[in-house]
């Protein structure tokens, strides 16, 4: 089976990983452009591609002529895109044989877009999910192929969500690579379009605190921006701009005098 893969972030990283340990056959990795920037805050796919001895192609457009062609001359089995930060349409989508593959950090079709881990803290659930899907031209719209529930707990920050829908999302990878290995016709469940909920790449009132909200809308919102190294929630204070971190990130020595 050969599989190109396209991606990175913590996710995209750990799947790379798990197709290499498998012997899997990648004639090409495409990481996220940025992925080749140095003091990343995770572990660079193009890192991984390259101690692997893999083909890494970096371009900031993937649907380019000398992109389609370069997919279309590997004639792939299946293509992964986790994480990937392009948009993929036709004709790549029709490309690999078994079709085009993407993991979305929520319990599709609510919560398409952008940041749905965020988003479901400032909404207050209490569950979330991982869904890995087949990809159309649209935005996380196709058919399902596994889905699986997230719990939030009242504490939870956006980077705890994060970081537990990684390990769901590595659950569900292997899952779906297991019946793609063994040869066997991976679920389809299409989407309920009338559930669907979407979201665009923007932060709430850009990080800043709205004191004409609830408590628990605020308390919400605090939460799901924390997430280190990104900026923090902020209010002012006159025309003094403060931030709200966790206490852990303050470090003990520098208390002295605090009030």
């Amino acid at each position: 089976m050969k599989v190109v893969f396209f991606g990175g972030r913590p996710l995209g990283a750990l799947c790379l990983e798990e197709l290499v340990k498998g012997k899997i056959n990648i004639p090409l990795v495409v990481p996220n452009y940025d992925e080749f920037e140095s003091n990343l805050w995770y572990h660079s796919t193009v890192e991984i591609a390259t101690a692997s001895g893999l083909h890494v192609y970096k371009t900031k457009n993937i649907c380019n002529d000398e992109g389609i062609k370069l997919i279309r001359d590997i004639n792939p089995d299946v293509i992964f895109s986790i994480f990937f930060l392009q948009i993929l349409k036709n004709p790549i989508l029709d490309i690999p044989k078994l079709g085009c593959i993407n993991i979305h950090f929520a319990p599709l079709p609510k919560y398409r877009g952008f940041y749905p881990q965020m988003h479901a803290i400032i909404n207050g659930e209490k569950t979330h999910g991982v869904t890995m899907h087949f990809m159309d031209e649209d935005i996380d719209s196709g058919d399902v192929i596994i889905q699986k529930s997230v719990p939030i707990s009242g504490t939870d920050t956006g980077k705890d969500l994060y970081f537990r829908c990684v390990d769901v999302g590595l659950e569900i990878f292997k899952e779906g690579l297991y019946y793609l290995l063994m040869g066997k016709r991976l679920p389809r469940h299409p989407q309920d379009n009338s559930q669907a909920t979407y979201y665009k790449k923007e932060i709430p009132n850009n990080r800043e605190i709205d004191w004409s909200c609830d408590a628990e809308r605020i308390y919400n919102f605090i939460r799901a921006l924390t997430f280190e190294p990104f900026e923090p929630p902020f209010f002012y204070i006159g025309t003094k701009r403060m931030v709200v971190i966790e206490e852990e990130r303050l470090p003990k020595s520098d208390w002295k005098g605090l009030v």
